[in-house]
């Protein structure tokens, strides 16, 4: 597998560019086709400034993980990407949360989910004519068991079956039983990355497992200080890099472009989405010693490898 499925078709690895591994342009929102097709016209303005200024900062592919529970919009993804150039890849998959369970919870079977992933990387999603290039795994915080756990089995299933890479939501633990379950599906672990692993919760040594079990680690969540202040976040990035591990790190911001939830606690006060990592994070790394290679292979190399299998 050398390329990637974005909306509007394969990607080639060697087009990918400067890729930012986990952002949003809408959240929050509904996943109705009728009302999401009622405002995509207010919403689409916005979205496409945000991805027109990643563009200008050398960004040429960023993945969307927004699954059905916080208002993933496939034909706005592809609206957008035909506007401004920049690749954009779509998740199947699923996402946890206070406001956002989803709705197979009690229901959902470990085969029926299994083929519902399956389905929206080979067949598309709905009728969009969009498929999905990644998938998303978002379990609770905190202990999680019974359905949960057959659903990460399952999309490890999908992994393996299609080969596309597979993307995690985490709160700061966790990502190691996600990783054991993923496997006891199939997956590939070098093809996994495990989110949100720049938490206040996270101790190196627990980074140093998820790498030692062949897993890439997300600092995915640049500017949200209120999981961990981002002088802590850059130093420890630059921990890692120095420790020999650059080639399993990508970092990103998990920033919303158009906000359509209630107001949330974790959002309040955040950067610019998507530009600050470049304008302000970027440039602390590099006064910490980050070189240009070592930044090629975070933003471009480890990326391809995830998102390609090269």
């Amino acid at each position: 597998m050398s390329h990637v499925m974005s909306v509007l078709g394969p990607v080639e690895g060697e087009d990918l560019g400067t890729v930012l591994m986990h952002e949003h342009l809408t959240g929050g929102g509904t996943s109705d086709p009728v009302a999401q097709a009622a405002q995509r016209d207010s919403i689409e303005p916005t979205a496409i400034a945000v991805v027109e200024a990643v563009k200008q900062r050398g960004v040429g592919t960023f993945v969307d993980p927004c699954t059905p529970e916080i208002g993933r919009d496939p034909v706005l993804l592809r609206e957008v990407s035909e506007r401004t150039g920049v690749n954009i890849i779509v998740a199947t998959g699923f996402h946890c949360g206070v406001d956002h369970e989803p709705d197979w919870l009690e229901t959902g079977t470990e085969d029926a989910l299994t083929e519902r992933f399956v389905s929206e990387i080979v067949e598309g999603i709905g009728d969009s004519g969009v498929r999905a290039g990644v998938i998303k795994v978002g379990t609770p915080a905190g202990n999680w068991h019974g359905v949960w756990e057959s659903a990460v089995r399952a999309a490890g299933r999908a992994q393996k079956e299609t080969g596309v890479a597979v993307i995690t939501h985490t709160s700061g633990s966790g990502g190691d039983h996600q990783l054991e379950l993923l496997k006891e599906g199939g997956a590939d672990p070098g093809r996994v990355l495990i989110g949100h692993v720049d938490h206040r919760h996270s101790t190196p040594a627990y980074l140093l497992k998820l790498i030692k079990q062949g897993a890439t680690i997300g600092f995915d969540r640049v500017g949200l200080t209120v999981f961990l202040p981002d002088e802590l976040r850059a130093g420890l990035a630059i921990g890692m890099v120095r420790s020999g591990h650059v080639d399993r790190l990508v970092i990103s911001m998990d920033s919303v472009a158009v906000w359509l939830g209630k107001e949330s606690p974790y959002l309040k006060g955040a950067p610019a989405p998507m530009t600050y990592l470049f304008d302000d994070f970027l440039p602390r790394l590099r006064e910490m010693g980050l070189t240009a290679e070592e930044e090629e292979q975070i933003f471009r190399r480890t990326p391809r490898r995830l998102l390609c299998g090269d």
